[in-house]
Order: structure tokens, then sequence, then C-alpha cells
């Protein structure tokens, strides 16, 4: 739905399954917070840009990955 925002926003939003969220803050210092979300009842692997390799979100889960600047 809001693909087209986030492209003209220089956003990169990675392909995501239905209702799995991932959210994005930024440190005073640079560091980036990567909240991944899942709100369905199965176990999903993810690629999120401009981290390494995958991650397991678990049902019903919540993963925080710190990425330092």
């Amino acid at each position: 739905m809001f693909e087209g925002a986030y492209a003209a926003a220089g956003i990169e939003v990675p392909d995501l399954p239905t209702d799995v969220e991932v959210l994005q803050r930024h440190g005073e210092d640079g560091t980036r917070y990567v909240v991944v979300l899942n709100h369905t009842t199965q176990d999903h692997t993810l690629t999120i840009p401009g981290t390494s390799g995958e991650i397991t979100i678990e049902a019903g889960e919540s993963q925080t990955l710190v990425i330092e600047a």
C-alpha cells in the first residue's frame, strides 16, 4: 500500500509476509535500531536490508536488532 511513498522517500523495505512489521529508529549517535514484529502464528525467516544474514522471528514474537554506526 505504501510502496510508492517508501520509494519516493528512498526507504528500502524488505518483502514481508502479511502481518509482519519492520520498524526503524535512529539514535543520536547514529546507531540504527530495527524492530521486527511477527503478528502471525508462524515463524518467519527474513533478510533485513543493511544487516548481515537472515533472522528468524518466531510466531507472536518481536526482535530488536542493534546496528552500530
